[in-house]
């Protein structure tokens, strides 16, 4: 546990040292677009699904 630990304080040190963190702020906004984007889909998807519900008729069983 304790090597799994001491490997991802190595790994962010790392990713601090190339200049990672940076890069990261550079795509933000590109990533909360694409999640903005994501959002809007699903609802629009799950909205079509529900309209498409309420519209189709029961089979009178």
């Amino acid at each position: 546990m304790l090597s799994k630990i001491l490997l991802a304080i190595l790994l962010v040190m790392l990713a601090g040292k190339l200049g990672l963190r940076t890069k990261l702020r550079d795509l933000k906004p590109k990533i909360d677009r694409a999640v903005n984007i994501t959002i809007v889909v699903l609802l629009v998807a799950y909205a079509a699904q529900l309209f498409w519900a309420l519209l189709r008729k029961p089979n009178g069983n």
